[in-house]
């Protein structure tokens, strides 16, 4: 009697328990948060009753609610697979990779052949900058399912951070193959063109965004530097100022660019414009800035707004053994008086000495200088 009355017993906790979970799920199905929550309390305690409140509060972004509840269910029950990968997860997102990282290190033990678990053990190594251990966790992601794009996408990103963007360029460019309208995997390859300096490579990828209409202020800032570096100066002029007249105007870079346009163009009063306003823009840091406009200066042989131009960028920057340099030059080209230009080099050989490439043609000149001097005043005696 005694046992068939504890069996009743069970039997009645165990279908009073699966009731109220089942009415817990019903009402979650529709959105009742709360009164899923409370249909759920109403349920005898077990880890499920636990996992079944946590995954409520996580679905309400309630998570440190949803965090303390899975933990109090692993107390009961340490084992299960779905309460742990959902806390994996809830823990990546509030920022606590390290504990992430250990949850699906003991998924991936447990279940090696689940993707998604080698995926999001990726994911914090990448979230705490150990991009070795992320693209190992990708890799074998995608040797488990190879349509995992998360996946591929995760290895290139992870390849930019490394600086290793040729194999950033090559491994796009495989995914690419097959799926070419892939929007997020087009811009990684494009920034490791960038980064590499393979601009025809990336312009490539910067065109294929445009025509899927992805015109982000990043792309049309990087697909007119694709155009400038490949001589297409009119194309490159074209989303300059599209960049510009859509997203920012006070980009000293931007108006840089289109002075290094124009010049090339031979657009002279154009570039200066252009410089003008980047410099006016970038200050106090504009070395760089007066450096191309001396450039532009002497392109239009006007010899003496060259020398006022690097003039200018040596007192923004007296440290640049190249504006230094090409100061004494454009000084060289300026003045008549000998005495004056000699001045010049001998700053640039007290400061930068002679031993480097500027420095042995600095002291090479100064050396022909003052033999002209030396020279020009016996004659006269």
């Amino acid at each position: 009697m005694k046992k068939k009355l504890l069996f009743i017993t069970i039997y009645l906790f165990v279908l009073n328990s699966f009731s109220q979970i089942k009415s817990g799920d019903s009402l979650l199905s529709l959105g009742d948060y709360k009164l899923s929550i409370t249909a759920y309390e109403k349920a005898p305690h077990s880890a499920l009753k636990q996992f079944k409140i946590a995954k409520v509060y996580q679905q309400l972004g309630a998570t440190a609610k949803a965090l303390a509840f899975y933990e109090t269910g692993f107390q009961s029950d340490s084992l299960s697979i779905q309460p742990r990968f959902n806390y994996g997860k809830l823990l990546l997102n509030t920022q606590q990779p390290v504990l992430a990282i250990n949850v699906f290190l003991k998924l991936t033990q447990d279940q090696p052949n689940n993707a998604s678990f080698h995926y999001y053990l990726g994911k914090g190594y990448e979230t705490i900058t150990q991009p070795d251990g992320a693209v190992a966790s990708y890799k074998i992601a995608i040797s488990l399912n190879n349509d995992y794009r998360n996946a591929h996408l995760g290895i290139v990103k992870n390849q930019i951070v490394q600086k290793k963007y040729l194999e950033a360029i090559a491994y796009s460019k495989e995914y690419l193959n097959n799926h070419p309208n892939d929007a997020r995997m087009l811009s990684y390859n494009a920034q490791a063109g960038l980064k590499a300096k393979w601009y025809s490579n990336a312009l490539k990828s910067f065109k294929k965004l445009i025509e899927l209409e992805k015109t982000t202020d990043f792309n049309i800032k990087g697909i007119a530097t694709c155009y400038l570096q490949e001589t297409e100066y009119e194309k490159a002029l074209e989303y300059l100022d599209m960049y510009i007249n859509r997203y920012d105007d006070n980009d000293s870079g931007v108006y840089f660019q289109k002075a290094v346009a124009y010049m090339k163009l031979e657009r002279y009063e154009e570039a200066i414009k252009a410089m003008e306003t980047s410099i006016a823009i970038k200050r106090p840091a504009l070395d760089q800035e007066y450096l191309q406009l001396a450039s532009i200066y002497a392109r239009k042989s006007d010899l003496a707004n060259a020398f006022k131009s690097l003039e200018t960028a040596h007192k923004e920057n007296r440290k640049d053994p190249l504006i230094a340099y090409q100061l004494a030059i454009a000084a060289d080209r300026y003045f008549a008086d000998k005495n004056t230009i000699i001045s010049y080099y001998q700053r640039y050989v007290d400061q930068f000495g002679n031993t480097t490439t500027y420095g042995e043609l600095a002291a090479a000149r100064l050396s022909d200088l003052k033999k002209d001097v030396f020279m020009n005043g016996a004659q006269k005696k």
